[in-house]
């Protein structure tokens, strides 16, 4: 098992990507971000990250659109926390999203499902307490 170290954040508000940078640095992760989602996927692809936090809704791509994007240039193996400040109704998501939090975020929830995700023969699995 092996606990994730880079986190990349995706979000077209760059004061909410400094928040949550700062959260997870102070929790010792090393922490990437864009705020367009087509940069976004240029970086995901040069240097895949642990770990995938993506708003639902932003300009030229939705967050949905991201992952299937990132799917079919294959890294679906790239896990992924949706967030959105909207309500959406999710029907049939691609097995690699873990959850999908709603803002303004619960941070020790979102911090707790971090600490949660390892990988273990490339199965992601909760953490076992």
């Amino acid at each position: 098992m092996c606990l994730m170290e880079t986190i990349f954040i995706v979000d077209d508000n760059p004061m909410f990507i400094d928040l949550i940078t700062i959260i997870f640095a102070n929790e010792g992760y090393h922490v990437r971000s864009a705020c367009d989602p087509i940069q976004a996927l240029d970086e995901i692809k040069a240097s895949p990250p642990d770990l995938l936090l993506i708003d639902m809704a932003m300009p030229r791509m939705s967050g949905i659109e991201l992952v299937a994007e990132l799917q079919r240039q294959g890294l679906s193996e790239i896990p992924v926390l949706l967030m959105t400040a909207g309500a959406y109704r999710l029907e049939h998501l691609p097995e690699n999203i873990l959850d999908v939090f709603t803002k303004p975020l619960d941070v020790a929830e979102l911090v707790s499902m971090v600490r949660g995700v390892y990988c273990q023969e490339n199965v992601l699995v909760p953490a076992q307490h």
